[in-house]
């Protein structure tokens, strides 16, 4: 089972927690508490003709749970769901693709509609948010073929990628899910240049077998080009 393709589900879980609009005089805010739960779960794809061709075969490690800072953002009166977005992005955008915080915010701005009865965000108060985020990594094992074979990224690719200093103690790797500043993976972190960040070991490993980011896709040069 040498050859394996990579792929991730997140699911969310969005309450409101508390509105204190007691004081008239203040800003509205918006106070995000956000809890993740990584996994890892592998596959194997069987042959073609197989009743099941997809079967689970176990789980890739220990699930991960962490909680990051709180992120409060102060929304003003000319501020637009495209501020708050692009401060969650900055937050948390380490951990969930570009995609994935889109449908966050839209479930963000769902739960504001059902609370307020509008889409337009109060002028003062303070909002309390629960962020529950559920990842799973799937691994699916199979035989390479031509058409889906994972395509690794070019030697002069790795000068790509930087050394990254400033690690938050709760983040983790989103290949081998420990901890960024417990010196798994190799000791070091890297940044890709989509700004993602993983143990240097974890993310040469892996763009040794694709060219492609664990979260974005983005893509790396490649030898095929």
């Amino acid at each position: 089972m040498d050859h394996y393709d990579c792929h991730q589900n997140t699911k969310f879980d969005i309450k409101q927690t508390f509105f204190d609009n007691s004081n008239k005089s203040h800003e509205f805010e918006i106070k995000f508490e956000f809890s993740f739960n990584f996994e890892i779960l592998n596959w194997i794809l069987r042959q073609e003709n197989s009743i099941t061709p997809l079967e689970f075969i176990g789980h890739g490690g220990p699930s991960l749970s962490f909680d990051p800072p709180p992120l409060v953002v102060t929304v003003g009166e000319s501020s637009s769901w495209d501020i708050i977005r692009e401060a969650v992005g900055k937050s948390i955008g380490n951990h969930l693709p570009h995609n994935e915080i889109n449908n966050l915010m839209d479930l963000v701005r769902e739960v504001v509609r059902k609370n307020f009865n509008t889409e337009t965000l109060p002028r003062y108060g303070v909002l309390g948010l629960a962020c529950k985020i559920f990842v799973e990594h799937l691994h699916v094992y199979g035989v390479e073929s031509d058409c889906n074979r994972m395509v690794p990224a070019a030697d002069s690719s790795f000068k790509l990628l930087e050394k990254y200093e400033a690690v938050d103690e709760k983040s983790c790797c989103s290949i081998c899910l420990e901890e960024l500043g417990g010196g798994g993976g190799g000791g070091e972190v890297l940044r890709m240049p989509c700004l993602h960040v993983f143990h240097g070991g974890c993310i040469k490993k892996w763009l040794r077998r694709s060219h492609y980011c664990p979260l974005c896709r983005y893509e790396m040069p490649t030898e095929d080009i």
